[in-house]
């Protein structure tokens, strides 16, 4: 389907803006609840704690939960999976066109009054996951002012799917691009996947260190990447630092700048290569300043 000139209709959603999510278009999440995780959001913003590690809530639970005007879904890895391609401006689609990418035959989540705002989700098959040498990611490459291409493959990482958006408008499903036909992405589209994945890595800053210290101890559950078997990640016994290993099954979250939050708690630092072992991504307890001390007592 042409970029720019085929663009799918809105008659099937609810194209106006609404007070509440509306629950015959929510329950067509239904099918999908048991292996993604959707979570409440007020507008873009999680009403939940720990949302980067939360499995989920059913669909009548969603629509129950205080103060929830929007339905999130978590990406990556481990739920889903669910890779996301946000297209945000209408630069955007100049740019696909020039690289003759073509839409894809998949779930699209629109903005009920921006055409040129859209959101493009896949499950990757187990094949296409295999061929991501460096895990989760997140990418994104600016396409014009203020406009932009992302990529969201990581656990960290929710996009909105359904609901009010904070300028008023919704989030919508554009006819016949439903969650029912949410597909693993095709060649092209898993193709400009692993580029971007590719520029994640090699942006990465990697230090190196020969031995592992006394002072580490392996842990039964990493807190950064759920691991719980195999142990290899392992935190200081000071209790602040925790290393996270790079495996195949459990691995860090991808593409986090130094100072980035996991679960508010543990900030990242840097890559570590150790000889003989792997990569490790090193995480410190974060300490809030004054400022967020002030703030998050305010809202307690």
């Amino acid at each position: 389907m042409d970029l720019i000139n085929k663009k799918p209709t809105f008659n099937g959603g609810p194209a106006e803006s609404i007070p509440n999510l509306n629950p015959e278009t929510a329950h067509r999440l239904d099918p999908l609840a048991e292996r993604f995780a959707f979570i409440p959001l007020s507008g873009k913003i999680p009403l939940i704690k720990g949302w980067p590690k939360s499995k989920g809530y059913k669909i009548d639970d969603l629509l129950n939960y205080k103060n929830c005007t929007t339905i999130g879904a978590r990406t990556g890895l481990f739920t889903g999976p669910l890779l996301c391609f946000d297209l945000d401006g209408e630069s955007v689609w100049y740019w696909l066109k020039n690289r003759k990418m073509v839409l894809p035959e998949t779930w699209i989540v629109a903005r009920s009054n921006d055409a040129w705002r859209r959101k493009l989700l896949f499950q990757p098959t187990e094949q296409q996951i295999k061929q991501l040498t460096y895990g989760e990611f997140t990418y994104s490459e600016k396409t014009g002012p203020k406009e932009q291409i992302e990529c969201f493959f990581m656990g960290g990482r929710q996009v909105a799917i359904l609901g009010k958006h904070p300028s008023e408008d919704s989030y919508i499903w554009p006819d016949d691009f439903g969650p029912e036909k949410l597909a693993p992405p095709s060649a092209q589209w898993w193709q400009l996947t692993i580029e971007f994945s590719e520029k994640v890595a090699c942006k990465k800053p990697i230090s190196t260190a020969s031995t592992t210290s006394a002072d580490w101890v392996r842990t039964s559950y990493c807190d950064i990447c759920n691991r719980n078997e195999r142990t290899i990640c392992s935190k200081h016994k000071d209790g602040n630092t925790i290393r996270c290993f790079h495996g195949g099954t459990f691995s860090p979250p991808t593409g986090l700048k130094a100072g980035d939050l996991i679960d508010t708690t543990w900030a990242y630092v840097r890559d570590q290569v150790v000889d003989g072992i792997g990569t490790f991504s090193i995480f410190v307890r974060h300490k809030p300043s004054k400022r967020e001390q002030l703030h998050q007592g305010l809202y307690d």
